[in-house]
């Protein structure tokens, strides 16, 4: 396909957080988080830890995942690139994956991961088979 295909770079994102004696909050005021800005958020639970969710990219979407409790790792793969392992462990940061990244998780026992979108659900912006993302370098 395009040898010209610009892509923005998979990276983590720090959260404020206040803490007091009652806790710590996390939160989001940024508007520009997401091209665009936040059209869906998401969240996944209850995952087999032998099992890898994910397995997909996104012509267009964009996204942030929040690990909201437990350990997420999330390995990412560029068109042309190879694959780079990230590991979420916590809700004060959160890691951008811009369009076009072949994303794969594998969750710990009770791990809840968070997801801020700049797309509605689209099925035809997925990819599925990593053979047809690869054709995208």
């Amino acid at each position: 396909m395009s040898s010209k295909l610009t892509l923005q770079k998979v990276r983590f994102i720090d959260f404020p957080t206040a803490t007091d004696t009652t806790g710590v909050l996390h939160f989001l005021e940024r508007k520009d988080l997401l091209p665009g800005g936040i059209k869906r958020a998401f969240w996944i639970s209850q995952v087999n830890e032998e099992a890898k969710r994910g397995n997909h990219a996104h012509r267009r979407e964009c996204q942030v995942l929040v690990a909201v409790s437990g350990v997420v790792k999330v390995s990412t793969q560029q068109p042309g690139q190879k694959a780079v392992q990230f590991k979420l462990d916590g809700p004060q940061v959160g890691l951008f994956i811009p369009a076009m990244t072949w994303v794969e998780t594998q969750f710990s026992p009770g791990s809840i991961l968070l997801g801020f979108s700049n797309h509605e659900f689209s099925e035809s912006d997925y990819i599925r088979d990593f053979h047809e993302f690869e054709k995208y370098h």
